[in-house]
């Protein structure tokens, strides 16, 4: 084997190593833009159209670019940047909706805070009906001091381990008795409807 031989031979493996080393550095780019699904996308956008995002106090990245929706204010997403797992807009001026009707496309939602919405929107309350059909993996849900609609019909989070009601004006379908739906968290353990209590106390004494 001549010298040139060897030569070609020991450099081969190093060039095999930097082919490989920059593929891997391309892909990089391509992950770190993952999107969201498209469904989750739009069901964000709902939102912050419904609410009068134009007016919230903080929205920044909002109706960016698709494959920024993981650096939107108050939205958190998995590690692999797939799926929205926590959505936080508390304290943050969102206004009247009259129906979040594709909330559900955030099937994998797991924290939901839309709480203390109530005195940053023209001293009106957010309040609306969002449809909690199909979050499903649910566990935390905020929306106190809003008066939010809640229907029986759609109140079932079979993971939901946290409900704060807290000050909240709307509470379906008798403000006199129990809600029916409170009786299918079965996980639930941490329980806040203050400011709501007085209307329950001969359904909690019997």
């Amino acid at each position: 084997m001549s010298r040139n031989d060897q030569a070609a031979r020991y450099k081969f493996p190093d060039l095999l190593t930097m082919i490989l080393s920059a593929g891997v550095w391309l892909m990089v780019p391509a992950a770190a833009n993952a999107a969201i699904p498209q469904q989750e996308r739009d069901a964000l956008i709902s939102l912050y159209n419904a609410s009068g995002g134009d007016r919230w106090v903080a929205k920044a990245g909002w109706l960016g670019p698709a494959g920024s929706e993981c650096g939107w204010y108050g939205v958190t997403c998995d590690a692999a940047r797939n799926h929205v797992v926590s959505l936080d807009l508390h304290n943050n001026g969102l206004s009247y909706v009259t129906r979040w009707n594709d909330s559900g496309n955030l099937s994998k939602l797991q924290i939901l805070n839309l709480s203390r919405n109530d005195r940053l929107s023209g001293n009106r309350r957010f309040s609306g009906d969002i449809n909690l059909d199909f979050l499903t993996e649910l566990r935390v849900l905020d929306i106190s001091y809003t008066d939010c609609f809640i229907s029986g019909s759609v109140f079932n989070l079979p993971q939901l381990t946290e409900l704060n009601l807290h000050g909240s004006g709307l509470i379906q379908p008798d403000p006199r008795q129990l809600p029916p739906w409170l009786f299918n968290l079965r996980q639930l353990q941490k329980l806040d409807m203050g400011g709501t209590a007085r209307y329950f106390r001969s359904d909690i004494r019997k």
